[in-house]
């Protein structure tokens, strides 16, 4: 049997006759006795043959040719194959489904976003000034929060309810690390999901909660984060251990940190007590020596800025003595209202 060169033209012919003969096997049911027919047995003048298993054979033997020698030039998928360029289409449309899947995927996540912060934004407005109210909170540089771009918000530690009064006294829309675990409790974990809450695993290093932390920074938003990493209810917050977070955070992110002290009578929450809130001005990255990065670069500026709350709840290490340069400049222990309250003659004004 006599083939013809490469062409396109011609490897269309053939592989239209390739078509033709399969499916008059197919129609004749005897595929499987061209098959068990030697090759050999097929001559030229193999369309005159009265024999029809030898027809078969033959138009086996020519399909098996034009497989061969047209490999290239058949169509996709005509003769069981699939050409170079299908392949570059078939991967090129799975690239394409992967980035519309990704695209879609994001614009959910956005969506999703958009709803939480509307939901906060509500509820800030009807329940901040109840909690203020409950919780007997005054709070000190109220005017020290960022009024827009990236901040992360460093606050030592007391109780589970910092959150709530550090949340009651900021302008704009506070987000937190909190525990996987309370994402599992049904009722809370939509609620603290939907208040802007991110999960943290604290049984080591969650870099997924680090990724998120700082992605949220560069996107101009406030992160929250204790030092501290536990409560320590009842205890000197400078006696208390710290970890390097706050400064791998700002590192990566390269945004200010604002120092912010929570402080009461015996450094626990209870009914009626009250609870004040100091921040301090915002430490300029450039001021926290990051530019390296490092440990040890980490460990510092974490140092500096827990210091620095330290400071404004007027907080030495035990054994070191308190000086008037350590303690805020306005403490609300009862003294400053009597005094404002005092005429500088003596007395108190009616």
């Amino acid at each position: 049997m006599e083939t013809t060169g490469k062409n396109d033209g011609q490897a269309t012919e053939k592989n239209s006759t390739c078509r033709e003969i399969y499916e008059k096997n197919a129609d004749s049911g005897q595929c499987a006795a061209a098959a068990a027919v030697p090759e050999g047995s097929c001559g030229e003048n193999r369309t005159e043959s009265k024999a029809h298993v030898s027809e078969l054979s033959s138009g086996n033997k020519f399909c098996r040719e034009i497989k061969i020698e047209n490999k290239e030039a058949a169509p996709a998928g005509e003769i069981g194959g699939k050409s170079e360029k299908a392949e570059a289409d078939d991967g090129k449309g799975a690239e394409k489904t992967g980035i519309q899947r990704s695209d879609a995927a994001s614009e959910k996540e956005r969506r999703e976003e958009e709803k939480n912060k509307r939901f906060y934004r509500r509820a800030h407005r009807v329940f901040a000034g109840l909690f203020r109210f409950f919780l007997r909170i005054r709070v000190i540089g109220r005017e020290n929060f960022p009024k827009e771009g990236g901040c992360l918000v460093c606050i030592n530690h007391i109780s589970a309810a910092d959150v709530i009064a550090a949340a009651a006294v900021c302008p704009r829309q506070l987000r937190y690390m909190a525990k996987a675990e309370l994402f599992r409790i049904p009722v809370l974990g939509w609620l603290i999901r939907r208040l802007g809450a991110c999960p943290l695993d604290r049984g080591g290093a969650d870099v997924t909660a680090i990724r998120k932390s700082i992605a949220l920074l560069k996107e101009g938003e406030l992160v929250a984060l204790f030092p501290q990493g536990h409560r320590q209810p009842g205890k000197n917050p400078a006696d208390t251990p710290i970890r390097a977070g706050a400064g791998m955070i700002a590192h990566h992110a390269e945004c200010p940190v604002l120092p912010v002290c929570i402080r009461m009578k015996n450094q626990r929450y209870a009914w009626l007590r009250r609870v004040e809130i100091l921040v301090g001005t915002p430490i300029p990255y450039a001021e926290l020596g990051l530019a390296d990065g490092g440990g040890d670069a980490y460990r510092r500026a974490t140092e500096k800025v827990f210091a620095e709350i330290c400071r404004l709840g007027g907080f030495v290490k035990s054994g070191a003595e308190a000086s008037e340069a350590c303690l805020p400049d306005k403490i609300h222990d009862g003294s400053t209202e009597k005094a404002e309250n005092e005429n500088p003659n003596g007395g108190t004004k009616a």
